[in-house]
Protein backbone atom coordinates (compact mmCIF):
# COMPACT_ATOMS: atom_id res chain seq x y z
CA UNK A 1 0.00 0.00 0.00
CA UNK A 2 1.16 3.50 -0.83
CA UNK A 3 0.80 6.57 1.34
CA UNK A 4 0.34 10.28 0.69
CA UNK A 5 1.83 12.93 2.93
CA UNK A 6 -0.32 16.01 3.48
CA UNK A 7 1.17 19.14 5.04
CA UNK A 8 -0.95 22.00 6.32
CA UNK A 9 0.46 25.30 7.49
CA UNK A 10 -1.54 27.72 9.62
CA UNK A 11 -0.72 31.28 10.62
CA UNK A 12 -2.23 33.57 13.23
CA UNK A 13 -1.97 37.22 12.34
CA UNK A 14 -2.31 38.58 15.88
CA UNK A 15 0.73 36.94 17.44
CA UNK A 16 2.41 35.84 14.20
CA UNK A 17 2.28 32.24 15.38
CA UNK A 18 2.74 29.58 12.69
CA UNK A 19 2.12 25.85 12.82
CA UNK A 20 2.87 23.02 10.42
CA UNK A 21 0.79 19.84 10.60
CA UNK A 22 1.71 16.67 8.72
CA UNK A 23 -0.71 13.82 8.05
CA UNK A 24 -0.07 10.51 6.35
CA UNK A 25 -3.01 8.79 4.69
CA UNK A 26 -3.29 5.53 2.75
CA UNK A 27 -3.12 6.14 -0.99
CA UNK A 28 -4.49 3.88 -3.71
CA UNK A 29 -1.84 3.55 -6.43
CA UNK A 30 -4.66 3.43 -9.02
CA UNK A 31 -5.43 7.10 -8.31
CA UNK A 32 -3.30 8.95 -10.84
CA UNK A 33 -4.46 12.39 -11.93
CA UNK A 34 -5.04 14.84 -9.06
CA UNK A 35 -6.66 18.25 -8.99
CA UNK A 36 -7.37 21.05 -6.53
CA UNK A 37 -10.76 22.12 -5.26
CA UNK A 38 -10.85 25.77 -4.26
CA UNK A 39 -12.84 28.94 -4.65
CA UNK A 40 -11.91 31.13 -7.59
CA UNK A 41 -13.56 34.25 -6.17
CA UNK A 42 -13.49 35.85 -2.71
CA UNK A 43 -15.86 34.21 -0.25
CA UNK A 44 -17.95 35.75 2.51
CA UNK A 45 -19.31 33.45 5.20
CA UNK A 46 -20.62 33.55 8.74
CA UNK A 47 -19.03 31.83 11.73
CA UNK A 48 -22.19 29.90 12.61
CA UNK A 49 -21.62 27.17 10.00
CA UNK A 50 -18.63 25.14 8.83
CA UNK A 51 -17.19 26.16 5.47
CA UNK A 52 -15.04 24.14 3.06
CA UNK A 53 -11.86 26.10 2.39
CA UNK A 54 -9.69 23.82 0.26
CA UNK A 55 -9.56 20.33 -1.14
CA UNK A 56 -8.02 17.95 -3.59
CA UNK A 57 -9.51 15.21 -5.71
CA UNK A 58 -8.15 12.26 -7.67
CA UNK A 59 -9.33 9.68 -10.15
CA UNK A 60 -8.26 6.31 -11.48
CA UNK A 61 -9.19 7.34 -15.03
CA UNK A 62 -6.61 8.93 -17.30
CA UNK A 63 -8.16 12.40 -17.04
CA UNK A 64 -9.21 14.87 -14.37
CA UNK A 65 -12.07 17.36 -14.46
CA UNK A 66 -12.58 20.65 -12.68
CA UNK A 67 -14.28 20.31 -9.29
CA UNK A 68 -15.88 22.76 -6.91
CA UNK A 69 -17.60 22.54 -3.52
CA UNK A 70 -21.12 22.12 -4.88
CA UNK A 71 -22.91 18.92 -3.90
CA UNK A 72 -23.30 17.98 -7.56
CA UNK A 73 -19.59 18.35 -8.28
CA UNK A 74 -18.52 16.49 -5.15
CA UNK A 75 -20.90 13.61 -5.94
CA UNK A 76 -19.10 13.20 -9.27
CA UNK A 77 -15.64 12.85 -7.71
CA UNK A 78 -14.12 9.42 -7.30
CA UNK A 79 -11.94 10.45 -4.34
CA UNK A 80 -11.70 13.76 -2.49
CA UNK A 81 -10.13 15.22 0.63
CA UNK A 82 -11.80 18.39 1.92
CA UNK A 83 -10.51 20.82 4.51
CA UNK A 84 -13.31 22.43 6.46
CA UNK A 85 -13.11 25.43 8.78
CA UNK A 86 -15.21 25.20 11.95
CA UNK A 87 -15.39 27.99 14.51
CA UNK A 88 -15.35 27.36 18.25
CA UNK A 89 -16.34 29.76 20.97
Amino acid sequence: MAFAIIKISTAEKEDQKQNLYTFTIPWDKELGPRGLIHYTKPLTFTADQPVHVFGMHATSTNSISTADFSEESLCDTEWALLFTLRFEE
